[in-house]
């Protein structure tokens, strides 16, 4: 068990030079911490279980914001700012399993990001909660698919997560009020 908080790790952006690396551990929060401009902001080894992820800064990560390998399963990701990372999120394989992200902001403010914001390839992670979903600046208007006719800020059609089939049933037209963390 440990916490990190209030922590920002920078410019860690050689060849396999990772932000923020844990193996084999078990109920971490990480929140109110910023990553930026690193290879990986976060690189999760396997075996790593139970961790909240919240109120955090991922900018301008080259590879990844988030990279879980193998057996990272039962995450809560919520509240954090993603943005300009190459992906935001990445769920290694398959076994990554029974994660949850919500009431994130995925953001593309240079224009870096030119894919997915999450690479998941299953559908047994989670993309909302309790009827909240994530802000996708990709997904917020009608030309990119997400029509608002009843003006609750919540697009009427999931949006498409990754290639396994997985969604977010709840994805935001605005982004969400984050608590800005150290930069």
């Amino acid at each position: 068990n440990g916490t990190v908080d209030n922590v920002t790790i920078r410019y860690h952006d050689g060849s396999n030079d990772n932000a923020f690396t844990i193996n084999a551990a078990n109920s971490w929060i990480i929140k109110n911490s910023s990553f930026l401009h690193n290879q990986y902001g976060m690189l999760q080894g396997s075996n790593v279980l139970y961790f909240q992820i919240h109120n955090n800064n991922f900018t301008n990560n080259s590879v990844r914001g988030i990279h879980l390998n193998s057996n990272n399963d039962y995450y809560h990701i919520y509240d954090n700012s993603f943005d300009d990372n190459v992906v935001a999120i990445d769920f290694q394989d398959t076994a990554a399993d029974f994660n949850t992200v919500y009431r994130n902001n995925f953001l593309n403010t240079t224009g870096l990001v030119t894919g997915a914001h999450i690479e998941v390839t299953d559908n047994d992670d989670y993309f909302n909660i309790t009827g909240t979903g994530n802000y996708y600046v990709s997904y917020d208007e009608s030309g990119e698919g997400c029509d608002d006719a009843n003006s609750d800020n919540v697009c009427d059609s999931p949006y498409l997560v990754g290639t396994g089939g997985a969604q977010d049933n709840f994805p935001s037209t605005v982004p969400f009020p984050i608590t800005d963390t150290t930069v």
